[in-house]
């Protein structure tokens, strides 16, 4: 819903106001971020770029950019209207044969840099910044998904958005996987009435030692893995050789298929529900 009739909303006229100011584009970047908070359901203050990661959304920036080079590949094609073309045809390289290192527009030299962020100026410059194989893409669907492989690139895991889970699983995933669940996460936030980073066992509490070694959980962590084993969802343990790689696979992996990639982490999220449920962090 937000990405359909708000986000939306942020790219109209985008590439006129792109050129203002960073603390007037830190509001609406402030608004996107809290977007993705609620959306995603972690807890304010989380990192932005894992949150945005997590829904696998870009930034304003990202999008703002996006869209400015789109807008110069139909002005190269001639799909606009000609007096948008006359804008920038003048400050077009006149060389007939392009070098290694020459653009295809020229940047006037002696510009202030107030000037250079206007957004003319701003759309040949991003445009000049893309290699010479994207700008060359013959038609626009070639060169959408080239520039966003380049601006987004690709996450190694499954959205939540796309997954068959409750709301309040997916909550619990996300806050996982943004590093803001656990004891040594609020530690690290400094969250008021968190006076240390351990485990009640004596380790530090993190992602690494909750799912796999903490012995509070020894019980509910052997439902876990039987359950796994019984669906052949368990990791192979010649593959995943270290517990690092253990943890990515428990909360992040891709290659099997949908339902298989729901089962697995529902049956993940059962075991942090079963041993750690906290008003707060759901």
């Amino acid at each position: 819903m937000y990405s359909s009739y708000v986000a939306s909303n942020f790219d109209y006229c985008s590439a006129l106001y792109g050129s203002a100011s960073l603390a007037l584009l830190a509001k609406l970047d402030k608004l996107h971020y809290q977007a993705g908070v609620i959306c995603a359901g972690v807890l304010h203050g989380s990192d932005t770029s894992k949150v945005f990661q997590c829904l696998n959304w870009k930034t304003l920036s990202q999008r703002r950019n996006e869209k400015n080079v789109r807008i110069m590949f139909k002005i190269n094609k001639r799909n606009v209207a000609q007096y948008i073309c006359d804008i920038f045809d003048k400050y077009r390289n006149p060389a007939t044969r392009l070098l290694r290192h020459s653009m295809p527009y020229n940047i006037p030299t002696n510009v202030s840099i107030r000037l250079l962020k206007a957004p003319v100026l701003n759309i040949i410059k991003q445009w000049n910044n893309l290699s010479q194989l994207i700008r060359e893409l013959p038609t626009i669907s070639s060169f959408k998904n080239a520039v966003r492989s380049t601006i987004l690139p690709n996450i190694n895991f499954i959205p939540t958005t796309k997954l068959n889970l409750t709301r309040s699983n997916e909550k619990i995933l996300n806050r996982l996987r943004v590093d803001f669940f656990l004891k040594e996460h609020f530690f690290s936030h400094n969250f008021i009435g968190v006076t240390d980073n351990k485990c009640p066992c004596g380790s530090l509490e993190n992602t690494k030692h909750f799912l796999l070694s903490c012995p509070r959980h020894t019980d509910d962590r052997t439902n876990m893995i039987t359950a796994l084993r019984q669906n052949n969802l368990l990791y192979d343990e010649n593959i995943y050789t270290n517990r690092n790689d253990q943890v990515k696979y428990l909360l992040y992996e891709n290659t099997l298929s949908r339902d298989s990639q729901n089962l697995l982490l529902n049956i993940v999220l059962n075991f942090v529900r079963s041993c750690y449920i906290h008003p707060l962090r759901i």
